[in-house]
């Protein structure tokens, strides 16, 4: 963990946090550090639906009145990123049930200056790469580096609980090639896929030429259009640059809306035909 900038999400109403955090991160990591604090769970959700962090800071302050709740939506949220809850000696008891719940570890506000958080949290980042690698080759494609059709089967129902919990839909993608692809045409709509989709959303080979995605979105027709445009422009930098004939893709693309009556293997029925060309 050298060449990279660390990124942090802190979710906390004291202001002061951010820069005892800071200081610790880059005393201990002696890299750069990128630390953004919210100071409510439900902007910390919705920051987390755009992007990916290193490590969730969580004070657990801010659910005290609800207790687990705000633990719980966060660290479903992004099961791939260690979250970590900060403790007073009115909210001890509360951490021991977020550690038992999932937390990667719990740190107490009193000894914030004086304990080594720097070189905790870099530990718990390097953990939990290192376990999500090891998870991830039991989930992933190796061919292509996204999902395989067990790890997409087992990833998209947090989709849909994240989706159905903040009132948002989800936008269903399906693309196929034109006729039975070779290995780099495969490896070729994979980086178009990676280029055109978030990180937050679950984007799958599922075997042969054909692929599949599904993300969180507001449901507005914007949504739609933006990942259209963008696989559009992914497909056409691909053709001008292989050196071989052009890839042809074929989608379909539907917003649907979270409902609990949806489930994984619903929501794999629900992808949509791809009979629409690129």
């Amino acid at each position: 963990m050298t060449s990279e900038t660390i990124r942090v999400l802190l979710v906390s109403a004291d202001s002061s946090d951010q820069s005892i955090f800071e200081s610790k991160l880059r005393s201990s990591a002696h890299r750069a550090v990128e630390l953004t604090r919210l100071d409510t769970v439900a902007a910390a959700c919705e920051r987390l639906t755009e992007e990916s962090w290193d490590v969730v800071l969580l004070d657990l302050a801010l659910t005290l009145e609800q207790g687990l709740d705000g633990f719980i939506r966060l660290n479903a949220q992004v099961p791939e990123t260690p979250v970590v809850v900060i403790a007073s000696p009115a909210t001890q008891s509360l951490a021991a049930l977020a550690l038992d719940a999932g937390a990667a570890d719990s740190l107490i506000r009193p000894s914030l200056r004086s304990e080594p958080v720097g070189d905790i949290l870099v530990a718990i980042i390097q953990r939990t790469r290192f376990n999500e690698a090891i998870r991830k080759r039991e989930l992933m494609d190796r061919q292509t580096g996204l999902y395989s059709l067990e790890g997409f089967r087992r990833m998209i129902g947090k989709q849909l609980s994240l989706a159905i919990h903040g009132g948002k839909a989800l936008l269903m993608t399906r693309l196929t090639t034109a006729g039975e692809p070779s290995l780099k045409q495969i490896e070729g709509v994979a980086h178009i896929l990676k280029l055109s989709f978030r990180e937050s959303d679950r984007v799958a080979h599922l075997g042969g030429g054909s692929f599949a995605a599904i993300g969180i979105i507001q449901p507005v027709p914007e949504s739609r259009e933006i990942v259209l445009t963008r696989l559009r422009e992914q497909l056409f930098a691909y053709n001008s640059t292989s050196g071989e004939a052009p890839l042809e893709l074929k989608f379909g693309m539907e917003v649907v809306a979270a409902t609990p009556a949806l489930d994984a293997e619903g929501m794999i029925e629900a992808l949509p035909v791809a009979d629409q060309a690129l």
